[in-house]
């Protein structure tokens, strides 16, 4: 029984390490077919393959023109905030002192609270 058990042990290990270099060997087939495919892309002289690069291409380049100016515009609009943030402080300090100061000018006018 236990020389039955063993044999069945090392059966499912051969078998996975079967599996595993079958595995092996076929994941280095098809990286070799996509390797392959991607150098008969690459140096095909086709029309419609030399239309496909030139679409691809240009639409890389409008990605990149519409992320430099989206970040353009980001940058834009922060500086804008900041500016805005700063100057309305500035103002409502000023709003705030001039309320101060009517808030004084009329307690002195009335009796009893100057």
């Amino acid at each position: 029984m236990e020389e039955l058990l063993k044999r069945i042990v090392n059966l499912g290990i051969g078998a996975a390490k079967g599996l595993e270099d079958n595995l092996q060997t076929a994941f280095k087939a098809a990286e070799q077919g996509i390797n392959d495919l991607v150098s008969k892309g690459d140096s095909s002289g086709d029309e419609a393959a030399s239309k496909v690069k030139k679409f691809v291409n240009d639409l890389l380049v409008s990605v990149k023109d519409y992320e430099t100016k989206a970040r353009e515009m980001s940058d834009n609009l922060t500086s804008a905030l900041k500016e805005f943030q700063t100057s309305g402080k500035g103002r409502a300090e000023e709003l705030q002192k001039r309320i101060e100061e009517i808030t004084q000018n009329i307690r002195a006018r009335i009796p009893g609270q100057g």
